[in-house]
Protein backbone atom coordinates (compact mmCIF):
# COMPACT_ATOMS: atom_id res chain seq x y z
CA UNK A 1 0.00 0.00 0.00
CA UNK A 2 2.84 2.18 0.73
CA UNK A 3 5.12 1.23 -2.47
CA UNK A 4 4.52 4.22 -5.50
CA UNK A 5 5.73 1.34 -8.11
CA UNK A 6 3.71 -1.15 -7.15
CA UNK A 7 0.35 1.69 -7.04
CA UNK A 8 1.86 2.76 -10.19
CA UNK A 9 1.94 -0.35 -11.62
CA UNK A 10 -1.88 -1.18 -10.31
CA UNK A 11 -3.20 1.84 -11.68
CA UNK A 12 -1.88 1.65 -15.56
CA UNK A 13 -2.55 -2.17 -15.79
CA UNK A 14 -6.06 -0.94 -14.67
CA UNK A 15 -6.09 1.65 -17.31
CA UNK A 16 -5.28 -0.63 -19.92
CA UNK A 17 -8.24 -2.94 -19.41
CA UNK A 18 -10.24 -0.56 -18.27
CA UNK A 19 -11.38 -2.18 -14.99
CA UNK A 20 -11.58 -0.14 -11.44
CA UNK A 21 -10.72 3.02 -12.78
CA UNK A 22 -11.89 4.45 -9.73
CA UNK A 23 -9.69 2.55 -7.62
CA UNK A 24 -6.78 2.88 -10.15
CA UNK A 25 -6.90 6.58 -10.21
CA UNK A 26 -7.49 6.79 -5.88
CA UNK A 27 -4.09 4.44 -6.14
CA UNK A 28 -2.26 6.75 -8.29
CA UNK A 29 -2.80 9.90 -6.48
CA UNK A 30 -1.61 8.00 -3.57
CA UNK A 31 1.17 7.48 -5.69
CA UNK A 32 1.84 10.69 -6.34
CA UNK A 33 2.02 11.89 -2.84
CA UNK A 34 4.42 8.93 -1.71
CA UNK A 35 6.75 10.19 -4.63
CA UNK A 36 7.41 13.47 -3.74
CA UNK A 37 10.79 13.35 -3.04
CA UNK A 38 11.44 12.05 -6.92
CA UNK A 39 10.29 14.06 -9.29
CA UNK A 40 10.97 12.44 -12.48
CA UNK A 41 9.38 9.10 -10.35
CA UNK A 42 6.17 11.40 -9.50
CA UNK A 43 6.42 12.75 -13.08
CA UNK A 44 5.59 9.42 -14.37
CA UNK A 45 2.92 8.46 -11.55
CA UNK A 46 1.12 11.91 -12.77
CA UNK A 47 1.50 10.65 -16.23
CA UNK A 48 -0.48 7.27 -15.00
CA UNK A 49 -3.01 9.96 -12.98
CA UNK A 50 -3.72 11.87 -16.49
CA UNK A 51 -4.22 8.14 -18.39
CA UNK A 52 -6.91 7.13 -15.66
CA UNK A 53 -8.33 10.71 -15.93
CA UNK A 54 -8.53 10.06 -19.80
CA UNK A 55 -10.19 6.74 -19.67
CA UNK A 56 -12.61 8.22 -17.02
CA UNK A 57 -13.25 11.12 -20.20
CA UNK A 58 -12.53 13.72 -17.80
CA UNK A 59 -10.47 15.60 -19.75
CA UNK A 60 -10.22 18.85 -18.34
CA UNK A 61 -8.90 17.06 -15.25
CA UNK A 62 -6.24 14.65 -17.72
CA UNK A 63 -5.62 17.59 -19.10
CA UNK A 64 -4.49 19.49 -16.10
CA UNK A 65 -2.50 16.64 -15.05
CA UNK A 66 -0.45 16.32 -17.66
CA UNK A 67 0.34 19.66 -17.65
CA UNK A 68 1.92 18.99 -14.15
CA UNK A 69 4.09 16.01 -15.41
CA UNK A 70 5.24 18.41 -18.43
CA UNK A 71 6.13 21.51 -15.65
CA UNK A 72 8.64 18.53 -14.66
CA UNK A 73 9.68 17.31 -17.63
CA UNK A 74 8.91 19.84 -19.71
CA UNK A 75 11.36 17.76 -22.89
CA UNK A 76 9.81 14.43 -22.49
CA UNK A 77 7.97 13.70 -25.85
CA UNK A 78 5.94 11.27 -24.48
CA UNK A 79 4.15 13.88 -22.21
CA UNK A 80 3.85 16.04 -25.30
CA UNK A 81 2.03 13.48 -27.15
CA UNK A 82 -0.34 12.70 -24.10
CA UNK A 83 -1.15 15.98 -23.96
CA UNK A 84 -2.34 16.03 -27.85
CA UNK A 85 -4.34 12.68 -27.34
CA UNK A 86 -6.08 14.11 -24.53
CA UNK A 87 -7.00 17.60 -26.11
CA UNK A 88 -7.84 15.54 -29.16
CA UNK A 89 -10.26 13.44 -27.63
CA UNK A 90 -12.15 16.38 -25.56
CA UNK A 91 -12.66 18.08 -29.44
CA UNK A 92 -14.40 15.14 -30.21
CA UNK A 93 -16.82 15.20 -27.47
CA UNK A 94 -19.78 16.87 -28.64
CA UNK A 95 -21.10 20.09 -26.61
CA UNK A 96 -23.96 20.56 -24.88
CA UNK A 97 -26.29 23.63 -25.37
Amino acid sequence: PDDPGALNAYAWRMAEIDTNLEDALQKAKRGVELSADDPRRQAGIIDTVAEVLWKLKRYDEAIEAIERAIFIEPENPYFIDQKEKFIASKQTVPQSI
